[in-house]
């Protein structure tokens, strides 16, 4: 049973080096300015129209023979995909990756392009493709980040054998991606695999508890302390030290989309609900509240659950997001923030406590 994923984005926005980055040396990849070349077209992106036209039939019909199934991995590169070639990849199980890329950023990299190039860009993004339960692609980094942020230590104590972070993931707030997420819409399991640099191949620990609010989601990480020696060891320790330096001063999730909408005033997306799957040490901060608060221990942890702080009882109220708008509604009206939700891993035998509760985390 073949995987086919679907890689979808304006020109200039990354997919062919996504592609090429992320497949497998026995994965089929459909890309069109490829099947072009290799049909004689001497310039990248600029096929003849003769060319172009055979590179199209032979493209639709590769697409044809992976969706009747295939025992290999497929990547096919599709810039706007209809409902109808929507629907079709959907019948075929298929994932769909969407780069998350804003119109400045691929118009400057069009100027190596045709120049037919610009107004196929400017179209795409007038009437982008309502893509459904896609994986975001930041196409600076090729990884699925989003809701970075600025790092300040609060406390450091290094005196157990297993580490911890307190602090935010991510914020409703636009991030330099210029997309805005609701918190509430966020839906995970615990633990979760606590991530280097979003290197899937490269956990350094796990997310045992998750304050979900209006206003962010506050977590708990725990860093393992490897004794033996060696690759491991080197890499964990590198990442706590370089989180308790500073070196090190953020965190992205890793997400896939379940439910958005274009912002009206910038290209930037409201994601409404989404499934979170990993969360991620970073260097470079993208949301200016994806903050690590405190860095401590586990015996630490254990001090501070063994003396909790009562939580005071408050009446719990459903609020709906707001609709995108090119400017801010003025509400009074605004009900109160729904009581925090905490989801906390309580099997110690699983590597962690519940460290903190609600409004307390």
């Amino acid at each position: 049973m073949s995987k086919i994923n679907i890689i979808v984005g304006p020109p200039c926005s990354g997919k062919s080096t996504y592609v090429a980055k992320n497949k497998g040396s026995e994965d089929v990849a459909i890309d069109y300015d490829k099947i072009a070349q290799a049909l004689g077209a001497e310039e990248s992106h600029n096929a003849p129209q003769p060319i172009g036209f055979v590179a199209s039939k032979a493209r639709f019909a590769a697409i044809d023979a992976v969706l009747e199934g295939i025992s290999a991995t497929a990547w096919i590169i599709h810039t706007s995909p209809s409902q109808e070639m929507i629907d079709q990849y959907e019948e075929s199980e298929a994932d769909f990756y969407l780069m998350d890329t804003d119109l400045e950023t691929c118009l400057q990299r069009a100027d190596a392009r045709p120049e037919a190039t610009t107004t196929v860009i400017n179209n795409w993004f007038e009437n982008r493709p309502e893509i459904p339960n896609a994986i975001l692609i930041n196409s600076t980094e090729n990884k699925m980040t989003k809701a970075y942020s600025t790092l300040k230590v609060k406390a450091i104590t290094d005196d157990g054998d297993t580490r911890t972070i307190t602090g935010i993931a991510s914020t409703p707030k636009q991030d330099r991606d210029n997309d805005i997420m609701d918190m509430e819409g966020a839906t995970f399991a615990l633990p979760m695999p606590l991530l280097w640099q979003h290197k899937h191949n490269e956990p350094i620990g796990e997310v045992t508890a998750a304050t979900v609010t209006s206003e962010g989601i506050e977590i708990t990480a725990t860093i393992v302390k490897i004794e033996d020696e060696g690759a491991l060891k080197e890499r964990i320790d590198t990442a706590w030290q370089s989180i308790k330096s500073g070196l090190v001063k953020g965190l992205s999730i890793g997400f896939r989309l379940l439910e958005y909408n274009y912002l009206d005033d910038s290209y930037g997306l409201h994601i409404k609900e989404w499934e979170w799957y990993e969360l991620s040490a970073v260097t470079i901060p993208s949301n200016p509240d994806g903050k690590i608060n405190t860095v401590k221990t586990i015996k630490q942890a254990f001090s501070d659950a063994q003396n909790p702080t009562p939580n005071p009882v408050k009446t719990v109220t459903d609020t709906q997001a707001p609709e995108a708008s090119k400017t801010s509604p003025v509400d009074t009206d605004e009900p109160p923030p729904p009581l925090p939700q905490t989801i906390t891993l309580v099997d110690p035998n699983l590597g962690s406590i519940p460290l903190q509760t609600g409004e307390n985390l």
